[in-house]
């Protein structure tokens, strides 16, 4: 039995500026995106727009749609998906009590949590 190795990208604010915004070919091939490369080329000319860059990135990564992550994945030959950065500083889950444990894990990262229980219902909320 032959065993087939599939490769796969994950596009995130670490890896985008080198896989996308740095590559002239695959830019022309995303032409609806062209005010963020200019904007995010211009913040390479000045470290005053430093910030300016990074906000296209995100953009980018907000704005993306299924297929130009196509386009992406033919001229890459790999599958690509993109990694969501949550920039949410609070968040609220009303989940029954024995499904808590299912919904959790995703929120280790949070700093604070307050739960409230009635019967079998929890509310939790949880921020950074």
């Amino acid at each position: 039995m032959e065993k087939i190795q599939i490769n796969m990208i994950f596009l995130s604010i670490n890896n985008i500026e080198d896989l996308i915004f740095t590559d002239k070919k695959i830019r022309v091939l995303l032409p609806k995106y062209k005010y963020l490369f200019d904007s995010f080329d211009l913040s390479k000319v000045s470290p005053a727009l430093r910030q300016l860059g990074i906000r296209c990135l995100n953009d980018f990564l907000k704005q993306i749609k299924k297929e130009d992550l196509k386009i992406i994945e033919n001229y890459l030959n790999q599958k690509v998906e993109v990694n969501q950065l949550n920039l949410d500083l609070v968040k609220n889950i009303e989940t029954d009590i024995n499904y808590a444990e299912l919904e959790l894990p995703e929120f280790y990262n949070c700093i604070d949590i307050s739960i409230y229980r009635k019967k079998d219902e929890l509310k939790i909320s949880l921020w950074k």
